[in-house]
């Protein structure tokens, strides 16, 4: 019957998948076929007997050929698999794609380079989840893994950064989210709102808040048991993301944060992670309020710009920026808060401060900060000595950052840095942000033809053309 002959044709297909498979990597010694060190079809010298197998270059794809004695030709069996860009072994294992993976260490701030094998025909997920366990990551970042296999299985474009410190996600392996709508150009964003950080590690942040540092804080800021049935209430709620659009946070949930954010700098970064994360919710930014949310602000960037900070709390105090800008609500806070000379020193100036700090990650969400920033000014139609001040700061630490970003070629990294700038160029002139042509001109040659980097680029210098 005919599903008798589709499993048939289906079990053929499979089984000569795989002898296609075996005899590449047997001639090209367990490697990845290079097609130009091929013999053409055309110049092929005969078989030395009837079955013989070998492989040969036609129209520029690798072919397995069988010679037959009957015919004294040799038959096309079907195309090779695997080529040699990106092949290669992982453990003594020969795989059709090698894609590198930075691992993060949350303790040193140092990245660990490892390499995640596939060949054609597995099954990313299955891949990506045995990955995970090898290196101990979290589950949560299987989906992100699976996204960078089918992204690049035709050629690697961005080394991923796989962030295991407090704040949990990074660019450039797009796990972060901005507007939703659809985004045709690069700057500005569709709306007032940017990106955000939206993944953390739960059971590692609580454990921390309640089992380690709350019994290591001074008395007067400890959580007492209500407070810490409190915070845990609020967790619960950020955990369900799939019920935001049903769950609130109240002002009297978001008012423990009066004590938690007194907590010294050695132990506030668990603290900044749910801050940052509460901000992400449609209701978090309103239940801060204003004044508390700029507080909230000032205190982020403020502990992480303190001299001598560690990466965590560099990190989550970043990404409570960032994060700020998740909803409407949050960025118009966050803009009012910006507006003042108070704001700007507090808040603003401190991701100039931070522009040489040594990490990936940081610069990720520096370029993150800038973007949203640049982006909420240009929507929200603020103008003033201060604006102007505020975005001459945000345009030369967004330069600044480039520079290092192109330097260690972080691409995406580098796309935020000259997004804000273009947002900033819709603002104010050109001339303003000193050393714009040549960054522009660097970013160039290491952007890809048809990346998004390079599009940014072609927009910015539109943009400046307009000046």
């Amino acid at each position: 019957n005919r599903q008798a002959a589709d499993m048939v044709r289906e079990y053929y297909k499979t089984e000569t998948q795989k002898v296609l498979e075996e005899i590449a990597n047997k001639q090209s010694g367990g490697r990845g076929i290079d097609v130009s060190k091929l013999k053409k079809i055309e110049d092929a010298q005969p078989g030395t007997k009837d079955g013989d197998i070998k492989m040969f270059s036609n129209d520029g794809k690798a072919f397995v050929y069988q010679w037959s004695g009957v015919s004294q030709t040799w038959v096309a069996v079907g195309e090779a698999l695997g080529s040699a860009e990106g092949g290669g072994e992982i453990d003594g294992v020969t795989y059709d794609k090698v894609l590198p993976i930075e691992i993060e260490d949350p303790a040193t701030g140092g990245l660990r380079k490892v390499e995640i094998g596939i060949n054609n025909g597995d099954n990313p997920y299955v891949i990506a989840q045995e990955f995970a366990a090898k290196y101990g990551l979290p589950e949560s970042h299987v989906h992100d893994i699976v996204q960078y296999i089918n992204q690049n299985r035709g050629g690697a474009s961005g080394t991923p950064m796989i962030d295991m410190s407090a704040g949990q996600e990074t660019a450039p392996m797009q796990v972060d989210e901005g507007p939703r709508d659809a985004q045709t150009n690069q700057f500005p964003l569709l709306n007032i709102t940017g990106f955000s950080f939206q993944k953390a590690p739960w059971d590692k942040i609580m454990d921390k808040i309640v089992d380690d540092f709350n019994k290591k804080v001074a008395d007067d800021v400890k959580l007492s048991l209500k407070e810490i049935d409190t915070l845990e209430t609020i967790v619960e709620i950020l955990k369900k993301e799939s019920r935001y659009h049903a769950s609130t946070i109240t002002k009297t949930q978001t008012s423990i944060f009066n004590k938690l954010l007194k907590w010294d700098t050695d132990y506030i970064f668990p603290v900044l992670d749910v801050a940052r994360m509460v901000l992400c919710h449609p209701l978090g930014a309103e239940a801060f309020g204003s004044d508390s949310c700029r507080r909230l602000l000032e205190i982020s960037m403020t502990k992480a710009s303190e001299n001598g900070a560690k990466l965590p709390v560099v990190l989550t105090g970043i990404r409570v920026l960032t994060n700020v800008f998740r909803h409407v609500k949050g960025a118009e806070f966050a803009v009012d808060a910006l507006s003042t000379a108070a704001g700007v020193n507090s808040i603003a100036a401190p991701i100039k401060d931070l522009t040489t700090f040594p990490n990936k990650s940081v610069r990720n969400s520096l370029a993150t900060a800038c973007l949203n920033i640049a982006n909420a000014i240009y929507h929200s139609n603020q103008q003033g000595t201060t604006t102007n001040d505020l975005l001459s700061l945000i345009g030369d630490s967004a330069i600044e950052l480039a520079s290092i970003a192109i330097e260690n070629k972080e691409e995406e990294t580098t796309r935020r840095c000259l997004a804000a700038v273009g947002c900033l160029l819709k603002i104010i002139p050109s001339g303003s942000i000193s050393q714009l042509q040549g960054t522009l001109d660097n970013a160039e040659k290491f952007a890809e033809p048809s990346s998004s980097l390079k599009t940014c680029i072609d927009e910015v210098r539109i943009e400046v053309s307009k000046r």
